[in-house]
């Protein structure tokens, strides 16, 4: 069924964007990221931080386990919505651990 009347097109729905207030806090050596409440959106060891401190980040990388050592920097990966923290540690990290393609 067609929709048949006048429509307004040019009226735009003005939206705001609230941020989350961002905290810090730390336990022993490892650094938090929280973004509004107390749940930890990402972590680093203060003296590590290519290190990977979450575990649900750690099973994110676990497909290294499956992969040639020498392979894995012919490879590609996306990574979709996971967060502030572990992405882009988590980045560094897989390319701090894997030796550059052999010529």
């Amino acid at each position: 069924m067609p929709l048949t009347g006048t429509f307004d097109l040019s009226r735009k729905k003005k939206t705001t964007t609230e941020l989350p207030e961002v905290s810090i806090s730390e336990d022993g050596d490892v650094r938090h990221l929280h973004l509004g409440t107390p749940w930890i959106q990402g972590s680093m060891r203060i003296d590590d931080p290519f290190a990977i401190e979450l575990e649900y980040v750690q099973r994110m990388m676990a497909w290294l386990l499956f992969v040639p050592p020498e392979e894995v920097a012919r490879r590609r990966a996306l990574q979709l919505g996971l967060g502030p923290g572990p992405s882009p540690s988590s980045a560094i990290s897989c390319c701090a651990w894997t030796p550059p393609p052999s010529s």
